[in-house]
């Protein structure tokens, strides 16, 4: 048996002497062959491929390298090395005979086996061949190396413009229909979409601005609907009409909706009048193609009373999950302190959101999200050799309207965190810069200044979010917009 052979036998997949997946006989119809042939030339091509809507990569510096992604769901699960050596080999376009015969195994063996996974992961392994022509980077599974970062980045965010059809009031941007940006041609983001397919990118989040502006969307939309990406496209919903509803029902895709309260009143306030109109037109076309949506809620004083009757229009309109999000004091909302919230209310609205949460489990997800806190669930204890870093340049990207790639958006319009621009390099190219490299396991706990000794460390999630210390203090090693810069 090879180096490459799956190890495989009639007790299932093993992996330092686990069996997470318990072997079954397949009915007669799939046994089609009990005898192990040696023979390469009989071979007979009984070829599966991956289905459409499975990636999967192997990353050496993850703890969980070996990781299988749903575009449909956007969710991610950790497999063993078997199951992905099975996985390259079905892709590689062995046959059924082929695998057992590389492995030494018998063909029912393997069929059971895929019989197992479709039943964990629906639809994973199809029978026959692709036929979409398209091609992935080679998984190697002999790779390995010393760094922090990945091979390349696993989810981007596309700002696609930075033009918006409306001037909210609470923009962390400040967007508004004028147009601060170079934005790039289409051709350039659908090679750019391109590249990232063929890397196994696992998440791509397309926004604005409103991106229902950008001259070419439809183009975009069009080529993402043809990859293995699960892309979330975030919109004020005014703009949509049937083609692009039509564009966004891939299962692939999910729509982010804001809405900022359920009557225009309420929804108009921060986003100017006819606003909410022109929203319950467009989910309503939203809703008849199928597409997957989701409500974006910023909550802020004029509407934090409304968040159980949104909850309430969510399940009854038949939306699947909404995402809270408490106001950043940031952007456009710096200059209107009406809108702001205190610290008994942020508390207040996120005891409310939690019981929404119990009551409508299970029928629609509820997030919830207080940028300014920053308080994590999670409670750590840092040591001073631990190392402070976050997804950006380790596993995340963002790409502004003209093109330039930065570790994160906030770090838009910094030059020193700019590696490159997509229609000059390929974001691999880019991935490979040492302007990150502070960032990626440069950076630990004692180099921090003050979040050492603050009394929120053990719950503060913003003291792993350099830039926005950067942002907010002007030092990178300073203190972030959190919980204890507002003390």
């Amino acid at each position: 048996m090879n180096s490459s052979a799956l190890h495989l036998h009639s007790s299932g997949f093993s992996k330092g002497g686990r069996a997470p997946y318990e072997v079954f006989r397949p009915p007669c119809f799939l046994i089609i062959n009990k005898s192990l042939k040696r023979d390469m030339n009989t071979v007979n091509h009984n070829i599966y491929s991956i289905g459409k809507r499975w990636q999967y990569r192997y990353e050496p510096a993850l703890e969980d390298e070996y990781l299988l992604s749903d575009a449909y769901t956007g969710l991610q699960c950790a497999i063993n090395q078997s199951i992905m050596q099975l996985l390259i080999q079905i892709e590689d376009g062995l046959s059924i005979e082929e695998i057992a015969i590389r492995n030494g195994i018998p063909e029912y063996d393997i069929f059971s086996i895929i019989n197992r996974l479709n039943s964990s992961w629906e639809g994973l392994i199809s029978p026959g061949a692709t036929g979409n022509g398209v091609t992935y980077s080679r998984v190697n599974l002999q790779n390995s190396y010393n760094q922090f970062q990945l091979q390349y980045p696993k989810s981007v965010e596309i700002q696609i413009t930075d033009r918006c059809n409306l001037a909210c009031k609470h923009c962390i941007v400040s967007c508004d229909s004028s147009q601060k940006t170079r934005c790039i041609e289409p051709s350039s983001w659908i090679q750019c979409l391109q590249e990232l397919d063929y890397n196994r990118v696992f998440n791509v989040t397309l926004t604005g601005g409103e991106l229902l502006t950008y001259d070419g969307i439809e183009e975009v939309l069009s080529l993402l609907r043809q990859t293995k990406i699960h892309c979330n496209v975030l919109s004020n919903g005014m703009l949509v009409n049937d083609q692009i509803a039509e564009l966004l029902s891939s299962p692939n895709i999910a729509a982010s909706i804001s809405m900022d309260g359920v009557t225009a009143t309420s929804h108009d306030f921060l986003r100017g009048k006819g606003a909410f109109f022109h929203l319950e037109k467009g989910l309503e076309k939203l809703l008849r193609h199928g597409v997957r949506i989701g409500l974006s809620v910023t909550v802020h004083a004029k509407n934090h009373t409304e968040i159980e009757e949104i909850a309430a229009y969510a399940a009854r309109t038949g939306c699947r999950a909404i995402a809270f999000i408490l106001l950043d004091h940031s952007g456009r909302a710096a200059l209107n302190p009406e809108l702001h919230i205190t610290s008994l209310e942020r508390r207040n609205i996120s005891k409310r959101i939690q019981e929404l949460k119990d009551k409508y489990r299970g029928k629609i997800a509820i997030h919830h999200l207080d940028p300014m806190a920053g308080l994590s669930e999670r409670c750590v204890d840092y040591s001073m050799d631990s190392i402070v870093s976050c997804t950006g340049a380790v596993s995340h990207v963002a790409i502004s309207p003209n093109g330039d790639i930065y570790p994160c958006a906030f770090a838009f319009g910094m030059d020193s965190f700019c590696s490159g621009n997509i229609t000059e390099m390929t974001v691999k190219k880019a991935w490979e810069t040492t302007k990150w490299d502070m960032m990626r396991g440069k950076t630990h706990y004692r180099d921090l200044t003050t979040c050492p000794s603050c009394s929120f460390r053990k719950v503060c999630g913003n003291q792993s979010c350099r830039i926005r210390a950067l942002l907010h203090s002007g030092d990178y090693y300073g203190v972030p917009s959190c919980a204890c810069s507002r003390q």
